[in-house]
C-alpha cells in the first residue's frame, strides 16, 4: 500500500497540532518514502530512570519553557515559579518510556517534510523536548513533529519523532500533544465549592458598603443584609453568586506581593460554607484588572479536619494573586446595586442610571 501525504490541519498558537492523513493508495511498498522497522522502544531504558527526571526542557520556535520538579512538585520557572500539573507532565513522561517506532524515513532529508528539523530553524514546526537529570545530565532528549493518521494500521495514529542529535525520522506510538506556552501547564484549580454547600456570601466595598446573602431554612439564597425591598430567596442570579465556587480556575496568577506593591484595594467577599470552611478574597484593582487573594479559615473548632483543609489551602495559594474570568469576579462581588437592580429587572423597571446591570 502506498500512503499519499494530505495535511489536513494547522499549528496551534500554544502547541503543535498538525494532522496529516495518509491515503491508502495500491502499491507494494507500506508508507510512501517510510518502511516498516522492528526498532522497537526509541528510547530504551527511559521507563527505568523517570524518576531521575527533575527538569523538562522545551524547545520551539518560540521562547524557551523549563518545568522543573522541587521536592514531590513540578513548577513552572517562567510563570513566577507558580506550580504546574503534574498529571500533564507524567503524560508526557510516559510517552518518552512508551514510544514505540512503527516505520523509520527511507531519507534524513524527510526531515524538513515531516516537519522535525531543528527546533532552532527559523521555519521550523517541531518541538525539542529534553528530560534532565539532578545535575542537569540528559536522560532522555526527542524532536516532536506532526501527528499523522495512518488508515488501516492496527495503531493507525502516530507521530513523526527523531532522537535528538539522530537524523533519521520515525512514525511512532503513542502520541502526545506537547504545549509551549508556560499557562498551559499551569495548576489552574483554586477551590471547588458545590452551590448548595454555600450558606452565606457576604460582600463589602471598597467605601464600606455591604450586603449579605444567607441561605433560607427553604434551601435558597435571601438577602439578609443591605438591600430591602421584595424578596428574592432563590433568585437564579443570587444562586449564580453561590455557584462561582464550583470549579473555579483562575486565568492569570502573579506573586501577591508584586500585585499589592501597584494595586489598591477594591473591597472583598467572603463565603461561609456549610462544611465548617470559610473563604476570603481579597479583591485587588491594578488599572484595567481586576486580582483576587484567598485564604481560608475553619469556622469551628481548630484540630478539626475542616481546620487541616485550610491549613493545606493556605500554604498553597496565600502567596499569590489570581485573575479571575470576569463573569465569576462579577458574581462574587454582588452589591447592593445589584440587587436593586434585579429587583427593578423583575418588575419591568430600567436599571439605576450609573450602576452595572447584575448578568
Amino acid at each position: 500500500m502506498r500512503f499519499w501525504v494530505l495535511l489536513t490541519g494547522a499549528v496551534a498558537a500554544l502547541g503543535l497540532f498538525v494532522v496529516i492523513l495518509l491515503v491508502a493508495q495500491p502499491t507494494d511498498r507500506p508508507v510512501s518514502g517510510f518502511t516498516a522497522t522492528d526498532e522497537g522502544e526509541l528510547f530504551p531504558g527511559v521507563g527505568a530512570r523517570l524518576d531521575q527526571v527533575r527538569t523538562m526542557a522545551i524547545e520551539s520556535s518560540g521562547p524557551p519553557l523549563t518545568l522543573e520538579k522541587a521536592g514531590e512538585e513540578w513548577r513552572v520557572p517562567q510563570h513566577h515559579g507558580y506550580p504546574a500539573r503534574s498529571d500533564k507532565i507524567d503524560e508526557v513522561l510516559q510517552v518518552f518510556a512508551s514510544l514505540r517506532a512503527d516505520y523509520v524515513a527511507a531519507e534524513s532529508s524527510r526531515n524538513g517534510i515531516s516537519g522535525v528539523t531543528d527546533p532552532g530553524d527559523a521555519s521550523s514546526l517541531a518541538i525539542r523536548v529534553r528530560l534532565l537529570g539532578p545535575g542537569k545530565e540528559v536522560v532522555a532528549a526527542g524532536v516532536f513533529g506532526h501527528t499523522l493518521t495512518v488508515p488501516g494500521d492496527a495503531d493507525p495514529t502516530k507521530m513523526l519523532v527523531r532522537r535528538d542529535r539522530d537524523r533519521r525520522v520515525w512514525l511512532a506510538t503513542p502520541v502526545v500533544r506537547i504545549e509551549t506556552d508556560p499557562r498551559t501547564w499551569l495548576k489552574r484549580d483554586i477551590v471547588d465549592v458545590p452551590r448548595d454547600r454555600v450558606a452565606e456570601l457576604v460582600t463589602t466595598s471598597s467605601d464600606g458598603g455591604r450586603i449579605a446573602l444567607r441561605r433560607s431554612n427553604a434551601g435558597g439564597l435571601r438577602v439578609a443584609e443591605g438591600a430591602a425591598g421584595r424578596d428574592l430567596t432563590g433568585e437564579p442570579q443570587l444562586e449564580a453568586a453561590a455557584g462561582a465556587l464550583k470549579g473555579l480556575q483562575f486565568n492569570d496568577v502573579r506573586r501577591a506581593r508584586t500585585v499589592e506593591d501597584r494595586a489598591r484595594d477594591d473591597g472583598s467577599t467572603t463565603v461561609a460554607t456549610a462544611d465548617g470552611l470559610s473563604y476570603t478574597i481579597r479583591w485587588l484593582s491594578d488599572k484595567d484588572q481586576t486580582w483576587a487573594t484567598f485564604s481560608a479559615r475553619a469556622t469551628g473548632s481548630q484540630t478539626t479536619e475542616p481546620a487541616r483543609q485550610a491549613e493545606r489551602f493556605n500554604a498553597r495559594h496565600a502567596t499569590w494573586a489570581y485573575r479571575l474570568p470576569a463573569h465569576v469576579a462579577q458574581y462574587l462581588r454582588v452589591s447592593a446595586a445589584d440587587v436593586r437592580n434585579i429587583q427593578r429587572s423583575n418588575t419591568g423597571v430600567p436599571p439605576e442610571t450609573g450602576e452595572r446591570p447584575q448578568r
